[in-house]
This record gives C-alpha cells, sequence and structure tokens, in this order.
C-alpha cells in the first residue's frame, strides 16, 4: 500500500498549518507544557550558579526568545504521523539544525526535510554583525549615561529598588506601574524606579534619557556599575563554548543540535545582555556597600529577570525580593508561570505579587509551593473610575497584540477580507504601543479608522472588542464591558477564558475568516444584551489599588 504524502512548511504559522497536522500540533503544543518545563530543569542541574546559563534563551522558557519548544512540538508531530506507518513527511524547515536534527532522529526513507532558505554563511554573518551592532549600542548606551546623568548622593537608610522598563518619554512609569510614583513621597525618599531602555533607536534614547534624569524618582544602574560590568556582558559570546556539550535527551530525541544553536543565537542578544547587567548590578551594589530593605521586579521570568533575582538574592540574601506581575493570566507565555527548579535555585523572587487571587492558581502550575499572594492592579487603576453611562460609538475595535510585526500582520489580513463581506461595518484599529501601525507598511481602505488614544478611553466606548494571546487588553476589555471575539484559537484564549469562568455569551473564539463573520453577526445583535455586571467581571480579574496592598510593593 503506498503512503500518503503529508507536505507540512514548518515555517509558517501554525494556523496555517494542513488541518490533518494543525489539529494534532496543537494539541501537543497545549499539552506538553509540563515536560518541556521538566527537560529545562535537567539541562539547567549542570549549571545552576552560572548566570550565563540562565541569561541563554533556552533557559529563558520565552516562546519569543526561543524555539526549542516549537522544535520539540514538531518532532513529537512527526513522530505521531510516522507511527501510524500510512504517511510520507515532506518538510520545509528554515533551521540547518532543526534540518540536521529531524535527520537524526527519524530514517530518510520516512521524512523528507528540505531547507527553505539555504543561507547558513550569511546568518553566521549576520549573527556576528548583528552581534556587533547591539555591543556598540550598549556600550554607547553606557558612556552616555555616565556622562550626563545626574547627580546622585546617597543617604543614611536603606532602600527600595524597583525594576521598570521605559518605552515612553512621556509616559515613564505609567505603563508599568500606574500611579505608584505619587505614594513614593508620602512613605519616605528612599524608594527609586532603576529604569532599563530597551531601544536601540538612538532619537528615542535620547528623549527618553532626557525625561528620565530630570525624574528625582529615577536613579540609574549607570551610577554604580563601571565599564568592567559592561565588558563581561559583551564577552559572553567567548564563555558560551562551555556550552559545547551533551545536553539530556528530551524523551528519545537526540537535541544537542538544537540546544547549542539557541545558546549560539542572536535572535535574543540584547535580553542576554540585560541579564548579565542586571547581575552584575546587583553585584555592585553590594561591593559598593549600598543598604537595600526591597527590590521590586517586574516579573515576566524572562532572561533579564533572572538576571535581576539571582543577583539580589545573592548578594542581598536577607532582604526582601518582590516579583510584581502587573497583568493579567497568559497561560501561552509560558515562562510567566515560574517552575520548581527556578525556585530551588534562586532565580525567582521570594514573593511573587499578582493582580488578582484568581490568578494565584495559574500561577503554580508547575511549581505548587510559590509564595504567591494578590495585590494592586496598578495598570488598570481607570477600570474602577469606569461607569457604564459611554455611547459604545465604536461597533469593533482591533487591539493589536504587539508581540510581532508579522502576528499583527496577519490579523489585520484576516479582518480586511471579513470587512468585504460586511461593508456596512467600520473596523477600528488600536496599535499596540511598542509597535507602530506604519511598521506593518498597508494599506487600508475607508473603512479602518486608526485609533491612537489612551486604551481606557476607546475601550469603555467599544462595543466588540478583538483581542488575543498574550495581552492584558484580552481581559481588560471584558471587564469594561465589551463584547469579546479572539480571531484565532490558540487553545490557549479558549482555556483561559473558560479557566476563569467568564461566561461563554460574552465572547466568541474563532477558527478562520467564515467563523469571524458568524461571530460578528451574533456579538453585535443587540438582543445579546450584559446580562452580566461590568463591576463582576471587573472585580474578578483586577485588584482595586488602597493604602494597604500599595504597602506590599514599596
Amino acid at each position: 500500500m503506498s503512503k500518503k504524502i503529508l507536505a507540512w512548511d514548518v515555517t509558517v504559522n501554525f494556523n496555517d498549518y494542513p488541518d490533518i497536522i494543525k489539529a494534532k500540533y496543537k494539541k501537543i503544543y497545549f499539552n506538553r507544557r509540563k515536560k518541556f518545563c521538566k527537560w529545562v530543569g535537567l539541562l539547567s542541574k549542570e549549571h545552576l550558579e552560572d548566570i550565563d546559563w540562565w541569561a541563554s534563551p533556552p533557559a529563558s522558557r520565552n516562546l519569543y526568545s526561543s524555539n526549542l519548544y516549537k522544535y520539540i512540538c514538531i518532532l513529537e508531530t512527526i513522530d505521531f504521523f510516522l507511527k501510524k506507518k500510512t504517511y510520507f513527511l515532506d518538510i520545509k524547515v528554515d533551521s540547518i539544525k532543526l534540518q540536521k536534527t529531524i535527520r537524526l532522529n527519524f530514517h530518510k526513507t520516512k521524512v523528507n526535510v528540505n531547507l527553505k532558505k539555504s543561507i547558513f554563511l550569511h546568518n553566521k554573518l549576520f549573527f556576528y554583525l548583528h552581534y556587533i551592532k547591539v555591543s556598540i549600542f550598549f556600550l554607547f548606551q553606557f558612556f552616555f549615561i555616565k556622562i550626563f546623568l545626574k547627580s546622585f548622593f546617597l543617604s543614611t537608610g536603606s532602600y527600595t529598588l524597583i525594576d521598570t522598563f521605559v518605552i515612553d518619554s512621556k509616559y515613564k512609569h505609567k505603563f508599568y506601574y500606574g500611579d505608584l510614583v505619587n505614594f513614593f513621597s508620602k512613605k519616605n525618599n528612599l524608594t527609586f524606579f532603576i529604569p532599563t531602555f530597551v531601544t536601540t533607536n538612538l532619537t528615542n534614547f535620547f528623549e527618553i534619557f532626557k525625561a528620565t534624569n530630570k525624574d528625582k524618582n529615577y536613579i540609574f544602574k549607570e551610577n554604580f556599575t563601571e565599564i568592567s560590568d559592561i565588558m563581561f556582558c559583551i564577552s559572553y559570546i567567548f564563555r558560551i563554548k562551555k556550552f559545547n556539550k551533551r545536553f539530556t535527551n528530551y524523551l528519545n530525541f537526540n537535541l544537542d543540535a538544537l540546544v547549542k544553536e539557541e545558546i549560539n543565537s542572536n535572535r535574543d542578544i540584547l535580553s542576554v545582555f540585560l541579564s548579565l547587567y542586571n547581575f552584575r548590578f546587583a553585584r555592585r551594589l553590594k561591593l559598593k556597600s549600598i543598604k537595600l530593605m526591597k527590590v521590586v521586579n517586574w516579573f515576566e521570568n524572562q532572561s533579564l529577570d533572572k538576571g535581576w533575582n539571582l543577583g539580589f538574592r545573592k548578594f542581598y540574601p536577607n532582604i526582601k525580593t518582590i516579583g510584581y506581575q502587573g497583568f493579567t493570566s497568559q497561560p501561552e507565555y509560558m515562562n510567566t508561570i515560574p517552575t520548581n527548579y527556578e525556585k530551588i535555585n534562586k532565580v525567582i523572587p521570594d514573593t511573587i505579587v499578582v493582580i488578582s487571587k484568581n490568578y494565584i492558581k495559574p500561577k503554580k502550575e508547575f511549581c505548587k509551593n510559590l509564595d504567591i499572594i494578590d495585590g494592586p492592579a496598578l495598570r488598570f487603576a481607570d477600570l474602577f473610575k469606569f461607569t457604564k453611562n459611554y455611547k459604545r460609538k465604536f461597533q469593533i475595535v482591533i487591539f493589536l497584540e504587539g508581540a510581532s510585526h508579522h502576528t499583527d500582520k496577519e490579523i489585520i489580513l484576516k479582518f480586511l477580507k471579513v470587512s468585504k463581506l460586511l461593508s456596512n461595518l467600520k473596523f477600528y484599529i488600536k496599535p499596540h504601543p511598542s509597535l507602530g501601525l506604519e511598521k506593518l507598511k498597508l494599506r487600508l481602505p475607508n473603512n479602518f479608522i486608526i485609533l491612537n488614544d489612551k486604551f481606557s478611553l476607546i475601550a469603555k466606548k467599544t462595543y466588540l472588542a478583538v483581542s488575543h494571546g498574550n495581552t492584558s487588553v484580552t481581559l481588560e476589555s471584558l471587564a469594561y464591558g465589551c463584547k469579546l471575539l479572539v480571531p484565532v484559537d490558540n487553545l490557549f484564549d479558549r482555556y483561559n477564558l473558560n479557566n476563569l469562568n467568564i461566561p461563554s455569551y460574552l465572547y466568541r473564539v474563532c477558527n478562520n475568516q467564515y467563523d469571524l463573520v458568524e461571530s460578528i453577526n451574533f456579538l453585535l445583535k443587540k438582543n445579546i444584551q450584559a446580562s452580566y455586571k461590568d463591576v463582576d467581571i471587573k472585580n474578578k480579574l483586577f485588584n482595586k489599588v488602597t493604602k494597604n496592598n500599595i504597602k506590599i510593593l514599596i
């Protein structure tokens, strides 16, 4: 009996995989997270106190920095179909190491693997050029801040340091911590934000630095760090040769080539540098005998967070280390859920603060004995100023996720097709603050309108919100009384909404263009009235900021 040929281009979004493959791949992708986390824990056993390992992409478990989990799910999917003995797989990849790994683990008579783009030498050259570019900018940023930073005079007493990112010169802290700064002076003058600049755009960097440097609530790492700390970060490339070794198999798969590729990858080299820099910052404070009472980490459990937490827990073992997760539950964003081995190895904070008690259980998925408490939902304070007395003048607003150009572009293209079937409707687009719509290079018709107001101002005037994936907007829009349309079925949104007991009549999760059209018509019907009270959703998902819960952070 001749075998069926399954053609599979693994480089496209998994929603565009062949239906028979997509169904199995998505189940594996959803169900293998715990097994994957345990395997990363096994890889970490030999590098427990090595900051280079914790800064590397494999240790991050961040799906935007590392392809390891995706590759593992691809291998398990291949294994599933080959065991049926009725298929021959013809696969396209864009990684030489993935091609090598598939050939190593599966017989060539069962699977054919071709490189979509055979540009290995170019990629290798690009790696070094990108590494040099980021290193130069990292050095420039250090010297520029050193030269122009405001004077900082040490006071007696113990400091509280709050880790944050600055992406906008006007709303410096609000994007992450709302109005927390207003509570600083009410307590003492020893609480400061410690900013991290992630931009590589010079104009943007100058504007942000100028605004932050004037602000008395900020002090810079460069007030304490030295050039040797920067050189330690940049020399990472020479130290990773120690990871050229044999790694533990995942199931029966030999993944050595893939793990080494991830370690040597430059895809997120800035995060690696920042992780190492955070570690050295904590070390430098200790060497300078700076007294600390508490440190607060904006805790997404990425590489740079591991550097921050390992540093302060190593050099300041007796202070409070807090990890503030000021965002909603996002199970697809796997690294935000700490593991047991991360707790044991002290690369996460002592205590994790979430913004609703309903997020405590999901955060313990990979480690049951975490110390997690609920605290203030600082970024979402506007929710508690919201009343229902707003006209819903925006029928449909597409809130872009901002995780990648590709994802946002695909969502808009999908709605451009939908709009042809619903020509009587206007579609509004709210770009993510970190990813301008102009970068997508799309020409939009007249019935697509860009909104640049603050999210809260838009949400309370929106009837049907479109959102998905790793963004707080998905749940926040429900709290503002919007109906919710999830434009792609990645399994996690459906799981999350069900897990949080959100009424099913308030949202629809769609698989394709026709589902979208049907769901829009359904959710826009006036007789689908909100019999729930928005305050119930609001209080279920967010904690109001109070004088008592603010004390957790400052």
